[in-house]
């Protein structure tokens, strides 16, 4: 008697069956992942920049600002003076939202403070994540996962 070696043709397509049904189970639930990861590195990405813009306003005892860069805060320069110290793009999908549209920058003094607290919203339509970026007046920014309100 002969022995069976591999697959039927009928085996191989009841796997594929069964890992297509898989990944179409999956793949929603990762778009909204990487969604809400967009808008928690860009949270943080933002908050790191106020970080080292206060460490440098500080460190050179003169005033630093955090400015947006393109309308509605697409990104953002760290700048002292004329010298442009980094400068980074927010990803198209994630929506920056200040609570007071006049901020199209913030101020830091040579002694780290900022003149009034400041809130930025993170969020992305694909997702019901939102970040929230304070800064106080001490200029110490704080990141939650909670709307701006």
């Amino acid at each position: 008697m002969r022995t069976q070696r591999g697959f039927t043709l009928i085996e191989l397509m009841m796997v594929v069956m069964v890992a297509a049904v898989m990944a179409g189970i999956a793949v929603p639930s990762f778009r909204e992942f990487m969604a809400a990861q967009r808008v928690k590195n860009t949270a943080f990405d933002f908050a790191a920049a106020l970080l080292l813009a206060r460490s440098e306003a500080v460190k050179r005892n003169t005033s630093i600002s955090v400015a947006q860069t393109g309308a509605n805060w697409q990104g953002w320069t760290v700048a002292a003076g004329g010298t442009t110290l980094v400068t980074r793009e927010a990803p198209t999908q994630v929506t920056i939202t200040p609570n007071d549209v006049a901020f199209t920058s913030v101020p830091f003094q040579g002694n780290g403070r900022v003149p009034n607290t400041m809130r930025f919203q993170f969020s992305a339509a694909d997702t019901q994540t939102v970040r929230c970026v304070t800064i106080g007046v001490s200029g110490v920014p704080n990141t939650t996962t909670t709307s701006c309100s």
